[in-house]
């Protein structure tokens, strides 16, 4: 009886192991898209640019992907809390996450707004443009960075639970 439900723990750290990498690789998607555009969207006319935005129509639903990356990355902490560096990799992890939402909301919503999700030009549109493409460019390297950590997260608490069993 006891091996079965250290056999369901262990199967549902998996999961959450897997769910945790999984997300945040997901999350990394629409955040490397925007980055690796970055560099061909720079050389644009502005009436080419505004054009090319509208392709992003539809992308809020990536908002589904940080929430689920976010409250796995919790999960993962909150479970390896008794290996000290899974849980800090996991709350590093967490933390660059919670980053990307602050510089959202602080310099690519604003934008979003400004310019009507890309069907009005403003008058700076250089100046909006540059703040857009930056913030995300800044975001995907700190998605990027939280992604390696995730990884280095999982892989300590796999090896602090093959440790703590061999004691036991």
């Amino acid at each position: 009886m006891l091996e079965h439900a250290a056999g369901q723990k262990r199967y549902w750290a998996d999961v959450l192991r897997i769910a945790t990498v999984v997300s945040v690789a997901i999350y990394l998607v629409p955040e490397g898209a925007h980055f690796f555009e970055m560099f061909n969207k720079s050389r644009m006319s502005s009436v080419d640019y505004m054009t090319m935005q509208r392709a992003y129509d539809g992308w809020a639903f990536f908002g589904i992907a940080i929430v689920i990356a976010v409250g796995c990355t919790l999960g993962h902490a909150i479970a390896m809390w008794d290996i000290p560096v899974a849980r800090w990799l996991s709350l590093g992890a967490l933390g660059l996450l919670i980053g990307t939402q602050v510089i959202f909301w602080c310099f690519i919503y604003p934008m979003n707004a400004l310019t009507r999700n890309w069907t009005e030009m403003p008058a700076n549109l250089g100046l909006v443009r540059q703040q857009w493409e930056y913030a995300h460019a800044v975001s995907a390297a700190l998605t990027l960075l939280a992604l390696v950590l995730v990884l280095c997260a999982v892989l300590s608490g796999v090896r602090g639970n093959d440790q703590a069993s061999r004691k036991v």
